[in-house]
């Protein structure tokens, strides 16, 4: 598992970013939920924890859902809408952008990330996440970088930026991957559990909920029941029972990933975006000792990265997983 080089940044996709003026003439988007009286929110069903659907009521939850809604409490308010309905319309990775496009969904927000050639086609909010994309793989694969993939199936997610990347990358370099792509993040993980792909690229924010849900679906499905049959509910059994199990198990692979992303970090130096390598290299600069200074974060990375994993060696010993 390693990270692909790219920062991304990522935010709703939308027709509708902003409420007019007061007394400005309604057009578009606006006017179309003035007049219908009714507001179409596209959701996922399975990019956690941005939007997906958690049990059998089919009801959309998540981050990006929870956003969604205060955009809608917005509305009400703005256009005088107190009783402004709400439906929900699935999206796909493939379907997202063209369903906003045509009007079947006023507004998607989910885990769409933000890019010149969406930004063409369809209007962005503001950023709500910044990710990086990485590539995973099982924990025993002897699959560990890029060139180890030659004539093997790596699965991503139909319609993503990473199936753009990766696509362009094994075209480019002539790396002779067999690219597989998946109607969900959830059929992607499948197929990686499943070996049917030997290698999964995700974005990082989808890599950390695939950990939980690991986590989660790693506790026997008797303990559900046996709290059920205790009169215990969902939320009751959840919290009290599977959660501190399933995080007991997880501590450790979210820790280490934990430190990866601090290490990468020191990654957003080389676009100019501020953090602490580059701090440090503007303050050397200013005194004449950018190498002293440099040296001094390197050294501050090491200790911090060091120590976090000698503690993650001692999570892993303690809780024995």
């Amino acid at each position: 598992m390693r990270i692909v080089h790219t920062l991304l940044g990522a935010a709703i996709a939308a027709t509708l970013i902003s409420s007019p003026a007061l007394g400005e003439e309604l057009t578009g988007t606006l006017k179309k939920i003035k007049d219908s009286g009714t507001i179409t929110l596209g959701h996922r069903d399975s990019s956690i924890p941005f939007s997906y659907i958690a049990d059998a009521s089919g009801k959309p939850v998540g981050y990006s859902h929870d956003i969604q809604l205060k955009i809608v409490e917005a509305l009400k308010k703005d256009l005088d809408m107190p009783n402004l309905n709400v439906k929900y319309n699935l999206v796909t990775s493939q379907t997202r952008i063209p369903l906003v496009q045509n009007g079947t969904v006023d507004i998607e927000c989910g885990s769409t990330t933000n890019n010149a050639e969406r930004a063409q086609q369809v209007d962005f909010s503001v950023g709500i996440f910044e990710i990086g994309t990485r590539l995973l793989s099982k924990k025993d694969s002897v699959y560990k970088d890029f060139p180890d993939l030659k004539g093997k199936n790596v699965v991503t997610t139909a319609g993503t930026t990473s199936e753009r990347l990766l696509k362009a990358m094994n075209a480019d370099k002539q790396m002779g991957m067999n690219v597989i792509s998946a109607k969900d993040h959830g059929e992607s993980f499948q197929m990686l559990e499943s070996g049917r792909a030997v290698a999964f690229m995700m974005f990082e924010a989808a890599y950390f909920c695939e950990i939980v849900r690991a986590g989660v679906q790693s506790i026997s499905k008797g303990q559900m029941g046996a709290a059920q049959a205790l009169g215990m509910s969902y939320s009751q059994t959840m919290r009290l029972i599977i959660l501190p199990q399933a995080f007991r198990k997880m501590t450790p692979l979210l820790l280490q990933q934990s430190i990866i992303l601090f290490q990468d970090t020191s990654l957003v130096y080389t676009v100019g975006l501020v953090d602490f390598l580059n701090a440090a290299r503007a303050n050397g600069d200013i005194i004449g000792q950018s190498n002293e200074f440099l040296i001094f974060a390197g050294l501050v990375y090491f200790v911090i990265s060091f120590s976090a994993s000698l503690l993650v060696k001692r999570l892993h010993k303690r809780l024995a997983v």
